[in-house]
């Protein structure tokens, strides 16, 4: 997994960023117009250690939720600005019961965050800088600009330091080490890594302790998994969770199969499209075909139909039994109904209408079997159940099923 890392300084990111890529242990910097950065699967911004303050307090023991709501009022009584101006992120406590927290500048933090989403930038982790220093056993890890600079003195905590110089130690890391000593928790050691050419400092005697040159300090070259419990980018500038690892390795799977649904739509669209002329082709054959043999006919709604009802009329006229008439299908139906105690008939329009009594389910079910092997279209429906039967209707002819759909 590749990890672009961009360098925030003091002053806010301008045109430029300074970044490091660290993709399958190949590691590349450089400073580009911040467009043009490299692509990676993670960003992580390292903030300059000025702009963020760290420091421990005691919280009340709260849901998650709620504590992210107090912890711009826990520390209200270290700072001399309102609550609604900073954003603090809290870490793990520790064993001492405090809370180690990190505090940044809400509308500064807000506008570097905005500019870089501005330029495609889109961070998942953003890092105080105090906390990159290697932090070494009994010791605490100075980066020293030959005036100034930052002191790692714990995993989560460290402090900000100026107005020093080769000879004086500037005024907060003496009193950090006074106060380490009163909690008896103090280094024996200052691991310096100076920056911009500066000369390790002489403060052995000054500070009591042995002052350590440990090579010049760069960001790029520092780990951050170490720095990792202080997340600046939680609560109100925490990133969307939307933009998930393996949703870009399924975009060809996504592809593949939005072409297979297109191509299955056009395919059922264009057989769809064929049957629909074949049914208009076959329609008005038979059209043109009744019109030839009727050519009197003017009002035609189903060819089919009328067909046959004509053919019948024109039987009956010569005396012959068209295959709807009541003899034809009582003939029909017979053979099907004889084990049935007949109730009543009804023959109207090709179309007759048997009322049988049947012993039970068992013999309507092998009646509905004989019937699907009549030449004519027919169905039995039952009406009511009696104590001597099964109550039921049967419809025999060529026309009913035209009625039962209107």
């Amino acid at each position: 997994m590749s990890i672009l890392q961009i360098y925030v300084p003091e002053s806010g990111i301008a045109e430029n960023c300074a970044w490091v890529l660290r993709d399958a242990g190949t590691v590349k910097t450089g400073s580009s117009a911040c467009s043009a950065v490299p692509q990676a699967d993670q960003i992580l911004l390292i903030v300059a250690a000025s702009r963020v303050l760290l420091t421990q307090i005691h919280l009340p023991a709260v849901r998650q939720g709620k504590l992210r709501e107090l912890l711009a009022f826990a520390v209200e009584d270290k700072l001399l600005t309102e609550p609604d101006k900073i954003h603090v992120v809290a870490s793990s406590r520790i064993q001492s019961g405090e809370t180690p927290v990190a505090i940044i500048d809400r509308a500064w933090f807000r506008q570097q965050l905005t500019y870089l989403q501005q330029q495609g930038i889109h961070p998942t982790q953003a890092l105080p800088e105090t906390l990159l220093p290697r932090l070494a056993s009994t010791a605490w890890s100075l980066v020293w600009n030959g005036q100034g600079g930052f002191v790692r003195i714990g995993p989560s905590a460290g402090i900000v330091v100026d107005g020093g110089d080769l000879h004086t130690p500037p005024i907060a890391l003496t009193l950090a080490l006074e106060e380490a000593r009163l909690l008896k928790t103090a280094p024996s050691r200052l691991l310096v890594y100076p920056i911009n050419g500066a000369s390790t400092p002489e403060w052995s005697n000054s500070l009591n302790l042995d002052i350590e040159q440990c090579g010049t300090w760069a960001w790029q070259n520092a780990e951050t998994h170490d720095a990792s419990t202080l997340n600046l980018l939680q609560g109100e500038f925490a990133p969307p969770k939307k933009n998930k690892t393996w949703l870009p390795q399924l975009r060809p799977v996504f592809v593949l199969i939005g072409l297979i649904v297109t191509v299955q739509l056009v395919a059922l669209f264009a057989d769809w499209l064929l049957l629909r002329q074949e049914h208009q082709r076959l329609q008005n054959e038979m059209v043109a075909t009744f019109k030839q043999a009727f050519p009197e006919a003017t009002a035609i709604v189903d060819p089919a139909l009328q067909m046959r009802r004509n053919l019948s009329d024109i039987q009956r006229a010569h005396g012959t039994l068209a295959s709807t008439d009541f003899l034809p299908l009582l003939a029909a139906a017979a053979p099907v109904i004889h084990q049935a105690k007949l109730l009543g008939m009804h023959y109207e329009q090709d179309q007759l209408q048997i009322e049988i009594l049947i012993r039970d389910t068992i013999q309507m079910e092998t009646l509905r079997e004989q019937l699907s092997s009549l030449p004519y279209p027919a169905i039995i429906n039952t009406s009511e159940t009696t104590p001597t039967g099964i109550k039921a209707q049967l419809k025999l002819g060529s026309n009913f099923l035209s009625h039962e759909k209107k």
